[in-house]
Formats: structure tokens, sequence, C-alpha cells
């Protein structure tokens, strides 16, 4: 579901009205600097024949196409085209917008696939903090201010470049777009798009600051048509956004998915969590984002385990410090453990930078784990403990153990059923494991729904219950031993750094900068809202 290789295009669009001297610059410096990337241009029949220039081009530029139109239509009208027929080529993971004109810095380009990493929608923007608006004369400053505000207010859009046209789509924004739903045809076609990507198809948004340059060669393409449109643009906006939008559209559609743990395509809409979607399950309540996150272990880099600079708000300040009053909790599992098994092999899925196993072998446990992050796995390695990098899934050479635990990890997975069942081939028959997840049928999630703290994607893609999580431990050749809802104890800082995700007031950012020390670290707060489950389980089949 929403998964693309990590090999797959990405394609600069590039539509084109009488810039024919302008493509003769921008193609070669792009290609020079990226050429891994593919460019199509958008030729809407230039006088000035641009598209020959780009077929001489094509000669030298093998990732250099062309997409001829009858006449000019507008720039909505020719990027809609182009999307369309990229997409139709299907091994397409990203599209970039970007001017001819040279306005629109080469240079900006790595920075703003960089942020594509992570995000669906990346907006090259000359508002944001650091972005800067280049040899423009006043009065254009004037209205291209005056404008984005007009827009932003009427929108109700949380975007400072409104008419930002340098821009970075993920596939998976791009499958979800309705471009029925885009309509205007000129530049205000920019704005449309994005409201419907952040507003109605819930995509997860980044603006970079940019340098807008002056145009190199050839005039402005602005008309009256293109003025009139941008100013009645806004207010469709408004009248659409005091309607609303249901993502599901109309009640009778049949949803492209099933539940990822009992099969069931009887599913309804749940709530928005940080421009994602997530559904339930009617059958067994299994809550869900749908669609999947592409690429999840991208989201797991060192400033996840080690986010001193806060630049994000999920993650952890400093992984083994904010997991250490955990360990008490960490030592009463293993007991549990210890008296269910007689041996001392175990696996830990989802090891991070190794902190539990470290437990584990002070307490005489031949240690070993897997973890999708490179900067994780290699921690723990260094540790000493039997590090396996990558997701084991669907790895065949697995160690054979007598216990396999999942802290915190199997609502992070794309596929949990498969995940257990990786569990089920390390063990033997009477084998144990042990899954800690957030309860999404606690009375305490079921009373915040969309506001629960612990709905947190994309971090967080599947959120169990109790009926749902016996289904998926005996799909996997397990019989449920011991459920229970378990409290945690945290340091300080990282409750903080909880809040600051949870409720987004910068003010929680302050106050985990301002205790992230030993003495705010030494106190250990315990909570428990009963919205944690426990979950032994023992192997009694192969599967």
């Amino acid at each position: 579901m929403g998964y693309y290789p990590a090999m797959s295009k990405t394609v600069i669009l590039m539509p084109t009205y009488n810039e024919r001297e302008n493509i003769k610059l921008i193609v070669p410096e792009i290609f020079a600097r990226h050429p891994d990337l593919y460019i199509t241009v958008i030729d809407d029949n230039s006088p000035d024949r641009t598209d020959d220039a780009v077929r001489v081009l094509m000669k030298k530029y093998p990732k250099l196409s062309l997409l001829s139109r009858q006449k000019k239509e507008g720039l909505g009208m020719a990027y809609k085209h182009g999307i369309r027929h990229t997409l139709a080529q299907g091994d397409v993971g990203k599209i970039i917008t970007m001017d001819a004109d040279g306005t629109h810095d080469v240079g900006h380009l790595k920075d703003l696939l960089k942020a594509s990493e992570k995000y669906q929608l990346v907006i090259g923007s000359r508002y944001a903090s650091g972005g800067v608006v280049g040899q423009w004369v006043l009065w254009r400053r004037i209205l291209s201010r005056g404008g984005n505000f007009y827009a932003r207010m009427l929108s109700g859009m949380p975007v400072h470049d409104m008419t930002a046209g340098f821009l970075v789509l993920s596939r998976t924004l791009l499958d979800r777009l309705d471009l029925d739903r885009v309509p205007a045809s000129g530049y205000a076609f920019l704005i449309d798009l994005k409201y419907h990507a952040i507003r109605e198809a819930h995509a997860t948004v980044k603006e970079v600051p940019i340098n807008l340059k002056a145009r190199r060669e050839g005039e402005s393409k602005i008309s009256s048509h293109v003025v009139r449109e941008g100013v009645l643009l806004p207010w469709r906006l408004l009248a659409r956004r005091l309607k609303g939008y249901h993502p599901l559209g109309n009640a009778s559609d049949t949803l492209p998915f099933s539940c990822a743990v009992c099969g069931s395509p009887e599913i309804r809409f749940y709530c928005h969590k940080r421009g994602y979607r997530l559904f339930q399950c009617k059958d067994c309540d299994l809550v869900f984002v749908y669609p999947m996150p592409s690429n999840l272990e991208a989201i797991y880099g060192e400033e996840y385990f080690h986010n001193v600079d806060q630049k994000e708000s999920h993650g952890y300040t400093d992984y083994d410090k904010d997991k250490e009053p955990m360990r008490a909790a960490f030592e009463w599992a293993l007991g549990k453990v210890e008296a269910k098994v007689g041996g001392r092999k175990i696996f830990d899925i989802g090891a991070a930078t190794g902190y539990f196993l470290d437990v584990a072998r002070d307490r005489g446990w031949k240690t070993q784990g897997s973890e999708v992050s490179a900067y994780g796995a290699k921690e723990a390695a260094e540790r000493g403990h039997g590090m396996i990098l990558g997701d084991v899934t669907h790895m065949t050479n697995l160690p054979k153990v007598d216990a396999v635990t999942m802290w915190d990890v199997i609502e992070h997975v794309a596929d949990p059923v498969a995940l257990a069942a990786a569990a089920n081939r390390m063990l033997p028959k009477g084998g144990i494991l042990v899954i800690n997840t957030p309860d999404v049928g606690s009375v305490w999630a079921r009373l915040l729904k969309g506001k629960w703290q612990l709905l947190v994607p994309p971090e967080h893609v599947h959120y169990y219950a109790r009926r749902n999580m016996n289904m998926l431990l005996g799909q996997a050749g397990f019989e449920l031993v011991e459920s229970s809802r378990m409290g945690k104890t945290f340091s300080v800082p990282y409750v903080f750094k909880m809040l600051w995700s949870w409720q987004g007031l910068a003010m929680w950012d302050v106050l985990a900068r301002m205790t992230d020390n030993s003495i705010f670290r030494w106190i250990k707060l315990p909570i428990n809202l009963r919205d944690n489950m426990f979950v032994i389980a023992r192997k009694v089949h192969d599967v």
C-alpha cells in the first residue's frame, strides 16, 4: 500500500512558452548537478520554437523528453497534462515542478529533495524564514506579498508562499490527488494545488527557504485572466473550506484496501492526524494509516535517536538517557519471561541502540536483535550485541532463540502479521513472544480519538486493541498467555518532548531544551494512562 521502490524516477516537469534561450541554459545546469533526474518539458506550441531547442538537447541528454501541446492553455493545464502523462509511466516516485526561466535556482534542488525524504509536499519558499526575493521592483514585491497574504487568509492555509511554483510532490501524495478538484488553469493553479494537497489530500508539508532569482531572458506571462483567476480563487477555496470535504468521497465508494489483520473490507474513516488519514476496521477495530507512508526506514536516522537540537517534534532528545527510566519496567518484563522459558537466548526486534539488550545481558541473556536504522544497529553492535540491519519480516536465515521481544515496534511496521510470523520462525514450540504497543481500545484513547497523544503518524502506522491483537497472534502461530496494561516511567525532558509532539506548543519545545540536563533527568515521572498494552504469547505451531 503506497510503497514505491527507492530506485523509482524523480521527474522535473517544466512548462514552457517562448523559453527557447532559457531552456538551453537550465537543462544542462540541472543534468550537470543531478544526472540521476529526469526532465519533461511541456511546451504549449511556443512561437519561438522552444520545442526545436528541446529536441536538439534530447540528442545529448537521454533523460530529457518533450511533451508538445497544441496551444497555450495556461500553466495549470500544462501541469495537469504533465502530471497525468508522467504518472502513467508507473515507475515515478516524485515529481518536481520548476520554472524554465531561471528564477528557480538549480542549487536549491538538493535541499528540496532532502526534505522530500520525510515530507509528501515540499515547497521552495521565498517567504519562509531565510528565503529571499531577488531584484524585484517595489510594485511587484508589494503585489506578491499582498497576494500571498490575501490567499492565506481566505484559504486558511498554513503556508507562507502560496504562489510558489518550485515544488516536490511524492508519489504517495500524487496518487491521492484528484486533479479534477484543481480547476484553475493559470498561475492560480499553484494555490489550488496546495490547498487540495494539504486540506483535502492531507499531505505532510515542509517549506524550504530559497532565493527566488530574476528571470534570465524573455517576458513574464501574467495576463488579465491570470490576475482575475488569482483574485477569485481564494473565495472559492473559502467556500470549499466552509462546505467541507470528506476524504472518502461518497459513502458508497468502494475503498481500495482491507484490514491488515483480519482482512475485512469493512473500513470506516477514523480521523486526520499530522497530515495523514487514519481508518478503522469495523470488524476488529484495527486503526491504520492509509496510504501507508513510503520508505518508513528513512524516518529513523541519527537525529531520531539523538535529537539534541530539537529540530523535529518526534524522536528522542537522547535515546539511551530517555530510556533509562524504563529500566525497572524492562527488568519486570524479563522476570516474567524468565519464569516461562528455560533457555537464555533473546532477540529484540527494533532494538534501536541496544538499551533493552543491555539490561537483558546484565541478567545473563545472550543478546541479539534487529534494527532498520543504520545508526541504531551500529550503536547496538558496538556494545557487543549480535545485530541484523534491516527489516526481518521476510528474512529466512534468522537465528534460533528462546524469546523474541518487540518494545514499541509493531505499531511502526507496514505488515504486522508478517513481522509476528518472522518471530515465529525464530522460536521453538513453547518459545515466548513479548509485545508492548499503544492500546487504541483503551478508555483514554477512545475519549481523545484524533487528539490521543500516541497517535503519531508517520512513526506509528498501526494501532491495536486487544481483539485484533489476539487475531494477529493466532494468525502468526501464537496463543495469548498474558495481557495487561502497563505504565511507563519517563525523564522530564522526554515528557516535554512528548507534549510538544502532541500539542505543537512552542513552550514545550523550550522546556524540553531547558530540562535536558543531569539534574532534571534524575527525576523520573511514572505515567500510567492505561493506554499501553503488554502481551506475552507462546508459540504453538509453525507458520
